[in-house]
């Protein structure tokens, strides 16, 4: 089964790797999910170069083959954007806010044609700064957000007063234990930030300490 599925996610023909599936160039292309440009293929709704193709897998050169869909041309895949943002306070994480909240989101900071069409990486709380990306990439973005991949992530937190070694051993068994259920809204909010890798271990450090303040490293 595991090989199987690996040969699912391969998005190139082995034989030609400059040739891609049909199904990820018409993803890309803003068709429809990915599943769905399958079923499409497999209905015969497709044609390359004129001809109909109803049997997966298939593979095209997307610099010279002509694909259409129910009769459409496709313009090709769209131009993969990845632009970072430095997300102030009291800003969203998100495409929108909700129903009635108007609150500003890190879609409202770029001015961009494109902007529409982006959506952030991962999350911010409402109150934290720091680097978030927007991307149209959603292979880039499942790499970085999926706990399967491991992508470390680093967060700088201000914390009142001079922890021990007691509580900082605390905040790594919450952190590594990740929210609670359906308390994740609630609780200790560093325990938002979810568990860690699996078998990997939580680093916490002391950054520098200040009068009545010490700055963290949590990774």
């Amino acid at each position: 089964m595991a090989k199987r599925a690996a040969q699912r996610d391969e998005t190139t023909d082995p034989v030609q790797p400059e040739r891609v599936r049909l199904q990820r160039y018409m993803a890309d292309a803003g068709v429809a999910a990915r599943r769905v440009c399958e079923e499409m293929i497999e209905e015969g709704r497709v044609q390359v170069n004129g001809e109909t193709v109803s049997t997966l897998p298939a593979f095209i050169d997307p610099t010279s083959d002509r694909v259409e869909v129910d009769g459409r041309l496709l313009a090709g895949p769209e131009r993969k954007l990845y632009i970072m943002v430095n997300k102030p306070e009291r800003v969203l994480v998100t495409a929108a806010d909700e129903p009635g909240m108007d609150r500003p989101t890190v879609l409202d900071l770029v001015d961009h044609p494109a902007r529409a069409r982006l959506y952030p990486v991962g999350r911010l709380d409402y109150e934290t700064t720091g680097l978030v990306l927007l991307t149209n990439d959603g292979d880039l973005a499942h790499r970085l957000t999926h706990p399967r991949y491991e992508v470390t992530k680093t967060y700088l937190a201000v914390v009142k007063g001079t922890p021990d070694e007691t509580w900082l051993g605390d905040i790594r068994r919450k952190l590594r234990a990740g929210p609670p259920g359906e308390k994740r809204r609630g609780g200790d909010p560093l325990q938002r930030l979810g568990p860690t890798r699996r078998g990997g271990s939580t680093r916490v450090e002391i950054v520098r300490q200040e009068e009545g303040r010490t700055h963290l490293k949590i990774e």
